[in-house]
């Protein structure tokens, strides 16, 4: 008979990669094993991730193992996340004939260096006018507006804008912030996160120019005489004591100053005077002792006036006000107001006023006793006493009035009005 023949096929396991890690960062190397049964299989090597693959190492010609350093352009495909799994294929072939394939995953990860940048912080005047006025930060005036430019890394996207100005807290790549308290270095510091949770900051720093409102600390006002070099209680010219100010910064903050009067009890205001303002260290002053106003400006003997003061810069201005007595003569009488003066007028209303040249006398004998009067309201007329019994008060007749004291010896003057 004839010899059986036996027929024998031998069929190769595919091969099974496996890797020396099981993480890798991108643009960090791998190595892929192939874990092949025999040496006479080849493989050709392929990587998914997310939307993106390709060949690692040559085609068909990959034999135990492979190096492969996964691109940093790959954490494009992961904008959100630091890490994302890689499909790897082995496909194996002997004699060029595929035999089988196997897969295996790969964690890829994103290095720490992929970060989001800031490229600039830019940052400018948001109140009008000021920068064109003064080139400057003002305290207690400028507002910053403060524009951040940043960008993502490898596709990721900012996320969130964090800014903060000398400790307080704005967020958003626009900020305008509330009015800058301080004066000298004010620190800026930015923080931008993106999608994958990564930061990064920038720090800068402007100058602040102080600033405060001006300032009146004096201000007075008497009759002087005609020239103005001496006072005179009846003078119909006036010269004026003040201690003023404002900040200059740096020169620019224009500052003006002006007494302006207006009779007692009137609501228009004239202009007395403009006055001289000079610069000392970091501020504009007015220093004026004794300084007369101009001799046109004629202020009548009997009227008493309101005098005000007020010093102007470019943002804001700061007065004070001033009584200017009458020269009453010998007796002075305001039944509308309740008030007396004797040799002046008084100040303020429901008062009375003397002058402190005075000495009372009955015959040739000085009164004794000081003039220091407390006054308490008594319905229909006023009360006065200083110890030893003096009193004034108008009569049933509102058009005359009658003052009456008396001495330490008990006697009584009276004088009618």
């Amino acid at each position: 008979g004839s010899n059986p023949k036996i027929e024998i096929t031998y069929e190769y396991a595919a091969s099974t990669p496996t890797f020396s890690a099981s993480s890798v960062n991108m643009g960090s190397a791998v190595t892929i094993n192939t874990n092949r049964k025999s040496s006479n299989l080849t493989h050709t090597i392929r990587y998914n991730f997310g939307a993106a693959s390709g060949i690692i190492g040559t085609e068909k010609g990959v034999g135990a193992s492979v190096s492969w350093t996964p691109p940093l352009n790959l954490a494009v495909q992961v904008p959100n996340n630091t890490s994302g799994t890689a499909t790897i294929t082995c496909i194996t072939y002997l004699n060029g004939v595929q035999t089988g394939q196997a897969t295996a995953s790969l964690t890829l990860n994103v290095p720490s260096s992929v970060t989001p940048t800031i490229s600039a912080i830019n940052i400018s005047e948001a109140v009008s006018g000021l920068s064109a006025k003064f080139g400057a930060y003002i305290q207690s005036k400028s507002k910053l507006k403060i524009v951040t430019s940043a960008a993502g890394a490898q596709g990721s996207s900012i996320s969130s804008y964090s800014v903060n100005v000398g400790g307080t807290a704005y967020s958003g790549a626009s900020v305008t912030t509330n009015t800058i308290t301080s004066s000298g270095t004010l620190s800026i510091s930015v923080t931008v996160r993106d999608s994958r949770g990564r930061t990064a900051s920038k720090s800068v720093s402007v100058s602040v120019l102080a600033y405060a409102a001006p300032y009146v600390t004096s201000f007075s006002a008497s009759r002087c005489n005609a020239a103005g070099t001496a006072a005179q209680g009846d003078g119909t010219r006036v010269w004026v004591s003040v201690a003023a100010g404002s900040h200059q910064i740096n020169g620019k903050n224009t500052t003006t100053a002006k007494v302006e009067y207006r009779p007692t009890g009137s609501t228009a205001w004239t202009s007395a005077a403009t006055l001289p303002v000079s610069a000392s260290g970091v501020n504009y002053v007015v220093n004026l002792t004794n300084h007369a106003l101009p001799d046109n400006v004629v202020f009548t003997a009997a009227v008493s006036y309101d005098l005000r003061v007020t010093v102007s810069d470019y943002f804001t201005t700061s007065s004070k006000t001033v009584r200017l007595a009458g020269s009453a003569g010998l007796a002075y009488w305001d039944a509308a107001r309740n008030r007396i003066g004797f040799g002046t007028e008084p100040t303020s209303n429901n008062a009375v006023a003397i002058n402190p040249g005075w000495r009372f006398t009955l015959g040739h004998t000085v009164m004794a006793g000081g003039l220091r009067f407390t006054g308490e309201n008594q319905g229909p007329f006023w009360q006065y006493d200083d110890g030893t019994g003096w009193y004034t008060r108008p009569s049933a007749n509102v058009k005359k009035f009658e003052f009456i004291w008396k001495t330490s010896a008990g006697q009584y003057l009276t004088c009618l009005g």
